[in-house]
């Protein structure tokens, strides 16, 4: 089970093992290079889960939504199951492009009840970052609480997010209400942590 090269690449388990040995050495650039490659050689053969997780891990560090996207709709075909890493760095790719729609797409699908990826804060945290940086500071705040809902806790990263959209959507006003009720949490959170 030797590396392969480059274009040595067959199959999946090849795919694999060369996206390995590049994520592992940071050359994410050429991670992605080897998925578009195989993408296009062998448009019928299914990817597997290694490959999202390997392949999201680049997106992400590159800013490639692109190829993001074309991963999420790969998995919904073939009913690939991720991992909740694999989801956040999928969504983070399609965040740090602005596309808060796709991202929150792939965050319904991939975690619809059939689907079995469970969300987690992070997941949350960057489908309301994606939002925010178009400054839909509406959206956003329905996820905050949606993400309250499901027992996970906005913290200084979701409220950062949330100031940074209003500052872009010119609501200012917004911004300090939302610095107001963060203080408010910080300070009734800390009683309560004594008392126990």
């Amino acid at each position: 089970n030797a590396v392969v090269g480059r274009d040595e690449v067959t199959d999946v388990d090849d795919l694999n093992r060369l996206l390995s040995k590049l994520v592992s050495s940071w050359d994410h650039q050429g991670a992605l290079d080897a998925v578009n490659r195989f993408l296009d050689r062998y448009p019928e053969v299914p990817i597997n889960r290694a490959t999202l997780a390997l392949a999201f891990t680049s997106c992400a560090q590159r800013g490639n939504a692109g190829l993001a996207w074309v991963l999420f709709q790969k998995a919904k075909e073939y009913d690939i199951s991720l991992t909740t890493t694999a989801l956040n760095w999928g969504i983070k790719a399609l965040a740090r492009r602005g596309r808060a729609e796709d991202a929150e797409q792939a965050f319904r699908e991939s975690t619809a009840h059939n689907r079995g990826c469970t969300p987690s804060a992070v997941t949350y945290n960057y489908v309301i970052s994606a939002y925010c940086w178009g400054g839909k500071v509406d959206r956003a705040l329905d996820l905050v609480e949606e993400m309250k809902q499901n027992s996970h806790y906005p913290g200084q990263y979701t409220y950062t997010k949330i100031i940074e959209g209003c500052v872009r959507a010119a609501q200012p006003v917004r911004a300090y209400d939302t610095l107001v009720r963060l203080e408010r949490q910080r300070y009734e959170l800390a009683p309560s942590l004594y008392s126990m």
